[in-house]
């Protein structure tokens, strides 16, 4: 387990600190996500930190590279490709080789891919190439990557973060609650090696300030039943996992009664997300879709969040682009 020593970044105040994350979806499958620390208060709003979770490309359209290029982020701080499904994988060595340079964290899920203690195996053509093209990348071949799993119960740091202004600090931490190490340790003590793909699914618990926003990756029932429930109760944004799945639908059980918000992704050919579970989000806070039921005028949905975490109360808003959609 990667442990990150605290990281100073110097911002010009903590009210000026800007926190953008973008949810993206594409229009039948695929999804990724951004999230920036932008300092307002400097010339040209640069972003300080930046975090990436998987990719996908779609008619040749990748939503994240634009976003990045957008922002001027040259140099990605942290990339995480979450598992090897088709959905999260496909064009994630061009990101690499254009934004992951030497003091980039890239990181992978544990127990795959041309290892003695690999448990999943890949079929598929389209995805055995995308995967193929990852690990032929010189920056893979050296293995500087971290391989991400979670002791029961556990709360893993992977990067802590001061962002020092000179009214006071805001603090972040980077937090990997699944996959479950027992779990995965299991399946490589059976000897099996065509575990699901989604059981190797990273997901993250970002703390900044004491607020909490979880990333759900394609996580399923089995490791999100292993999380500690004092951490997945005190959290406010939440990427649901797995599209709104049946898979992964204990996750809501655990959150408090009222969260500020919740997105989703869509896989039509898999008919998700599910209405049932989108409902019991619905339940609890503010509910928000890359993809509506005309899911057709775009190629791409996109959920832009930004948060201001110098107010008493967090102050969020919201930004919808392409064919993503308020649920309730």
């Amino acid at each position: 387990m990667l442990r990150g020593g605290e990281t100073e970044i110097p911002i010009t105040s903590s009210g000026d600190l800007r926190v953008k994350i973008f949810v993206i979806g594409y229009k039948n499958q695929g999804e990724s996500i951004i999230i920036l620390f932008i300092d307002a208060g400097e010339e040209g709003c640069p972003v300080k930190y930046s975090i990436v979770i998987d990719c996908f490309k779609y008619n040749k359209r990748n939503i994240t590279d634009e976003i990045l290029r957008h922002y001027s982020v040259s140099t990605v701080s942290m990339l995480c490709w979450t598992h090897p499904d088709l959905d999260h994988s496909v064009d994630i060595d061009t990101l690499i080789k254009k934004y992951c340079k030497e003091s980039t964290q890239i990181l992978l899920p544990e127990h795959f891919y041309n290892e003695s203690s690999d448990i999943i195996t890949i079929n598929n053509k389209t995805l055995r190439g995308a995967v193929d093209k990852v690990f032929n990348l010189n920056r893979l071949k050296k293995r500087t990557v971290a391989n991400i799993s979670a002791t029961d119960r556990g709360y893993n740091e992977i990067k802590s973060l001061k962002f020092a202004g000179v009214d006071k600090d805001v603090f972040v931490s980077v937090n990997a609650v699944t996959p479950i190490s027992s779990i995965l340790a299991n399946y490589v003590k059976k000897g099996k090696h065509n575990v699901n793909k989604n059981e190797l699914s990273i997901s993250f618990i970002i703390n900044i300030d004491e607020y909490y926003l979880y990333f759900g990756g394609d996580t399923i029932n089995g490791h999100i039943d292993a999380i500690n429930p004092a951490y997945l109760e005190q959290c406010r944004f939440v990427k649901i996992p797995h599209h709104s799945s049946d898979t992964s639908t204990n996750l809501v059980h655990y959150l408090s009664q009222d969260i500020d918000t919740a997105c989703t992704t869509i896989f039509s050919k898999h008919n998700l997300p599910k209405e049932h579970v989108l409902q019991e989000y619905c339940n609890k806070g503010k509910v928000f879709s890359t993809g509506g039921q005309n899911n057709k005028k775009y190629n791409y949905g996109v959920v832009e969040y930004e948060y201001d975490f110098s107010k008493e109360e967090v102050d969020m808003n919201i930004k919808l682009h392409g064919n993503a959609i308020s649920l309730n």
